[in-house]
């Protein structure tokens, strides 16, 4: 699968940087120290701007302008990545890490992996939260936030909330009832100041592990049986009608048990019968198994959408099921 990840010209480095484990495709630079933020951008190449300009277009030798339509221009490179309308307000990635800033200078949060995508059209940061979830047989959750911003006008600023389990290297989305794991800004005229009060709106300031341990416990704990791993499936993904066939809804259950009795950390004890292990089979199927049209596709969708709701909807749904 294709990485997507930018490669510098002149160096020939993907234009990423990371902290610890290196990354599946062995690609980016590694910082041994918690980067601040000007190292993470220079680390990352994401120390380049962007401006709009007046998108145009040829008739013969005449180039008429295209009303209320803008082009946006990496400056460094003066390459077109995208078509915004006149409301459309650049969030360039120095601004982006404002949004980490004030966690950070706290020692609440330390720089992780940032990167960017498809030429500059797309960028990511991530931060690590301190504490750590430790569950039976060393099951270890990670703590991190996630911020992707666009620069081709495909996506607002998105700022979400993700675990990482370190056993398979799976993400998962930390999705408790009550609490607010994404916020989505605009590229309007206040996108900056909007992002720079985005980690209050995710409630980065009254973070603790209490609550997610509270959930994950009650997960680990619930052993499972094949009534329930049957209602928990034909509930998540339910038939429309009685009598309708389901075929990848049953094609997905099926490797949904798959991953339940074979994915990697199965055999924790946290995971093995319990609902915390069917919650990581999810996660698994959405990460792994699940086919994608493209890598792009692929982050996106875990990130900001389909695979992410899913997640979600499982999480909330074996949080119930669990309690009943």
């Amino acid at each position: 699968m294709s990485h997507d990840l930018e490669i510098n010209k002149e160096t020939g480095k993907a234009s990423m940087f990371y902290v610890g484990q290196v990354p599946w495709h062995s690609l980016g630079t590694k910082l041994e120290n918690p980067a601040t933020a000007q190292e993470a951008i220079t680390a990352a190449n994401l120390d380049f701007t962007v401006k709009t300009t007046p998108a145009l277009f040829r008739v013969g030798r005449s180039v008429i302008p295209i009303k209320d339509k803008f082009a946006v221009i990496r400056t460094d490179t003066n390459t077109g990545l995208g078509v915004v309308g006149k409301s459309y307000t650049p969030l360039q990635n120095t601004d982006a890490f404002n949004f980490f800033d004030p966690i950070v200078e706290r020692n609440e949060a330390m720089y992780h992996t940032a990167g960017v995508l498809h030429d500059g059209r797309k960028i990511w940061l991530l931060a690590k939260l301190p504490n750590s979830i430790v569950l039976k047989g060393e099951d270890i959750i990670d703590q991190y936030v996630c911020l992707t911003n666009s620069h081709d006008g495909s996506t607002g600023v998105i700022a979400c909330m993700t675990s990482i389990a370190v056993v398979c290297n799976n993400t998962l989305q930390a999705a408790l009832k009550g609490t607010k794991n994404k916020v989505s800004v605009r590229h309007t005229t206040n996108v900056a100041d909007n992002i720079k009060v985005a980690h209050e709106i995710l409630g980065l300031q009254d973070i603790t592990t209490g609550a997610l341990q509270q959930a994950y416990d009650l997960l680990q704990n619930k052993k499972v049986n094949t009534a329930f791993v049957d209602e928990f499936l034909n509930t998540l993904y339910p038939k429309k009608e009685e009598n309708q066939t389901n075929t990848n809804g049953d094609r997905i259950k099926l490797s949904l048990v798959e991953a339940f009795e074979t994915s990697p950390g199965h055999e924790l004890e946290s995971r093995n019968g319990t609902a915390f292990g069917l919650y990581n089979a999810v996660t698994y199927f959405t990460n792994h198994m699940k086919e994608y049209k493209t890598a792009d596709q692929r982050l996106n969708s875990i990130w900001n959408g389909g695979s992410l709701n899913i997640e979600q909807k499982a999480f909330d749904l074996l949080l119930d099921m669990s309690k009943n």
